[in-house]
């Protein structure tokens, strides 16, 4: 489910994008609040929102920006002093 926004992508059953811009959740049970340009890939995965972030890790939440919580049941919070390529 997409709530609203431009460019977002719920790409599996289950997963649920609330808004922003070019937000991506692609695996079941994943979530991106909002924001712009994050993704949620893995599992039950969870961005609140902020820019950028990767949640990839089964049960992992990662918040802020360009925060990259990359392992199942990791909590990483960005705080913009690394920017990902």
């Amino acid at each position: 489910m997409v709530g609203g926004g431009a460019g977002n992508l719920a790409g599996a059953p289950k997963t649920t994008v609330g808004g922003g811009q070019w937000n991506q959740a692609s695996l079941d049970w994943a979530t991106v609040g909002g924001g712009v340009n994050n993704m949620a890939s893995g599992g039950a995965a969870t961005v609140p929102g902020g820019n950028g972030n990767l949640a990839a890790g089964g049960n992992s939440l990662a918040a802020g920006t360009f925060a990259r919580a990359l392992h199942s049941g990791s909590f990483v919070w960005g705080d913009a002093t690394y920017r990902a390529v």
